[in-house]
C-alpha cells in the first residue's frame, strides 16, 4: 500500500502532519522511491534516494549527471506569520545500480541509488519542520521529482521514509493527560537480563511537532548504535522525550498568567542577574533588561517535570527488564538544563547524570542545590568558545562549586573548540573539520569525551544506586 500519493508530480512528506514511520529499512515500490535521512553533524539531511526504476538498468546505461531532481522546501524565512515555499534543486553527485535495499551491486538491477551534495551550505537538504519560538511549528513540505530522460525514468512518490539508526527507535505518547508528551524510544533485543534506561533531552532547535527532529537533528539516534549499546553488558533501553516548546518553559506565572521561560544569561556582569523572559528573547539575541542588583538565586522547575516523570515511570513498568537502579539521565543545551532540573528535582531516582553545553545558569542554583547535585555522578561536556551557552555563566561555575562541594564522582570534559571526532570531515589542510561551537554534544553522542583511558558511555554503564529502589 502507498503512503504517500504524489500531487503535482511531486511527493509531498509532511513529517509533522502525518505520522508517517521512519523505518531502519525499506523496499521501494515499482515506479516510486525510498528517501534516506540521516544525521550530520550540522543537523538532518536527505543524502540519498533507492529508485524502483520497473526494469533491468545496466551498468554501462547509468551516468549520475544524467539525473534531473528538483525539490519543493520551506525555506528558512519566515513572514507575514508564514513560511515561504520554495522550489530549487538536489545536486547529484553519484549514482549506483544496487539491490533493493540500496546496497551496491556490479551486475544489472532494477533499483539504482543516487546521492546528493550535502553540507552546512546546502540550504534544502533538510526535510524537517522549521521552529520558531512562540510562533507555532508549521507543517513541512518536503517534495522530490527524480527524472532521467535517457534512461525514461520519472520518479515522484515516495514508498518510504529510512534512516538506519533513526528506524531502531519506536514511536509513542505518554506523560500526563492534561500534559501529554510524545517520545521515541529504543528497546534492546534481549527481553531478560536487567538493562539500564537512558533519557535524552534533545536541545531548543529540536523542539516542536516531530518525534524524529531530535534524533536527527542532532545525532542522538547513536544512542542505539552498536558503539555506545556495546558499552553496556545488554544493552541499554534509550527515551527521547518531545517538548511541544522548550524545556525552558518554567511552572513560574507572571501578573498576566503567562508562564515565565528560564532566561539564557549571556552577557551580563557577575553580580547581576537577567529577569525572566518570555519566549526566550536573550536567545535570540535580543537585549533584556537587567537588574544592577544582588538577588537571591531562584532554582526555577520546568513546566514539563511531572509530566515526563510519568512518562518515565511508565516506560519503566512496561519494561520489567529494566533495572531501576541504573536510570540515566542526559541532554544538550536547553536539555542540559533539563538534565539538571530532573537531577534537581528526584535526586534520588537517577544513578547518573551526563548534562552538555547545559543552559542552566549557574547564578540561580542555590548552595543547597549543588550539594544536591554534588552526592550525583556527573560527567559535563562543553566547548571553551561556545558562544550560545557560554560556559563561565553555566558548567564552568557550576563544576567549581560542585568540586568545593566535595563531589567526588565528577567529570568535566572542556573543549578548546568542537571538532570531527569521526575521521569523516575535514579542513583544507587536512585536520579535522571544525563545526560551531555550541554543537559539544557531537562529543557526547559519539562517546568521544574520555578520562584515564574511560569514555564517557563507559563510565555510565559502571553507574549504579547503592541503595535498592522499591518505589517502583
Amino acid at each position: 500500500m502507498k503512503k504517500i500519493v504524489s500531487g503535482i508530480c511531486i511527493a509531498l512528506v509532511s513529517l509533522g502532519v502525518f505520522a508517517l514511520e521512519i523505518k531502519e529499512s525499506a523496499v521501494p515500490e515499482e515506479d516510486e522511491f525510498v528517501l534516506y535521512i540521516n544525521a550530520y553533524p550540522w543537523g538532518p539531511a536527505c543524502d540519498s534516494a533507492v529508485l524502483n526504476c520497473g526494469k533491468e538498468i545496466n551498468e554501462s546505461e547509468l551516468d549520475y549527471k544524467d539525473f534531473e531532481v528538483s525539490v519543493t522546501y520551506i525555506t528558512d524565512q519566515y513572514e507575514s506569520s508564514r513560511f515561504a515555499i520554495k522550489k530549487g534543486e538536489r545536486e547529484v553527485c553519484y549514482a549506483c545500480l544496487c539491490d533493493e535495499y540500496g546496497k551496491e551491486v556490479k551486475e544489472k538491477s532494477n533499483y539504482v541509488r543516487i546521492y546528493f551534495k550535502i553540507g552546512e551550505e546546502v540550504k534544502n537538504s533538510n526535510p524537517f519542520e522549521k521552529n520558531i519560538i512562540l510562533k507555532g511549528t508549521v507543517s513541512p513540505v518536503y517534495g522530490l521529482r527524480i527524472k532521467n530522460e535517457k534512461l525514461d525514468l520519472m520518479n515522484s512518490t515516495i514508498t518510504e521514509i529510512v534512516s538506519p539508526k533513526a528506524g531502531l527507535f519506536k514511536t509513542a505518547k505518554g506523560g500526563t493527560e492534561e500534559l501529554p508528551v510524545s517520545y521515541t524510544y529504543f528497546k534492546p533485543q534481549d527481553k531478560i537480563e536487567k538493562k539500564p534506561l537512558i533519557v535524552w533531552f534533545h536541545g531548543i532547535a529540536e523542539g516542536g511537532t516531530n518525534e524524529y527532529l531530535p534524533l536527527l537533528g542532532t545525532p542522538a539516534c547513536n544512542l542505539a548504535s552498536k558503539k555506545i549499546q556495546g558499552k553496556f553488558e545488554n544493552g541499554a533501553h534509550v527515551i527521547v522525550p518531545l517538548c511541544p516548546t522548550a524545556w525552558l518553559e518554567t511552572i513560574t506565572e507572571d501578573s498576566n498568567g503567562i508562564r515565565i521561560w528560564e532566561s539564557v544569561d549571556f552577557d551580563l556582569y557577575e553580580e547581576t542577574l537577567s529577569k525572566p523572559i518570555h519566549g526566550l528573547k536573550n536567545f535570540f539575541g535580543v537585549e533584556e533588561e537587567t537588574e544592577k542588583k544582588e538577588t537571591v538565586p531562584v532554582a526555577t522547575v520546568s513546566y514539563y517535570t511531572k509530566t515526563v516523570k510519568k512518562l518515565i515511570d511508565d516506560y519503566i513498568k512496561e519494561n520489567p527488564d529494566i533495572d531501576v537502579n541504573r536510570i540515566y539521565v542526559g541532554g544538550c543545551s536547553a536539555g542540559g538544563y533539563m538534565t539538571l532540573n530532573m537531577l534537581l528535582q528526584y535526586p534520588d531516582f537517577f544513578a547518573a547524570g551526563f548534562p552538555t553545553c547545559e543552559a542552566y545558569i549557574d547564578s540561580k542554583l542555590k548552595d543547597a542545590d549543588i550539594k544536591t547535585l554534588a552526592k550525583i555522578p556527573l560527567w559535563f561536556v562543553h566547548s571553551k568558545n561556545d558562544e550560545v551557552i557560554k560556559p563561565k555563566r553555566h558548567d564552568e561555575a557550576t563544576v567549581s562549586r560542585l568540586k568545593k562541594a566535595g563531589a567526588k564522582d565528577l567529570h568535566f570534559s572542556f573543549y578548546p573548540d568542537v571538532r570531527d571526532t569521526t575521521g569523516l570531515y575535514t579542513n583544507k589542510d587536512g585536520n579535522p573539520a571544525i563545526f560551531d561551537s555550541h554543537s559539544s554534544w557531537l562529543y557526547t553522542l559519539n562517546d568521544y569525551p574520555e578520562e584515564n583511558g574511560v569514555t564517557l558511555f563507559e563510565w555510565l554503564s559502571k553507574q549504579k544506586k547503592v541503595s535498592v529502589r522499591t518505589d517502583l
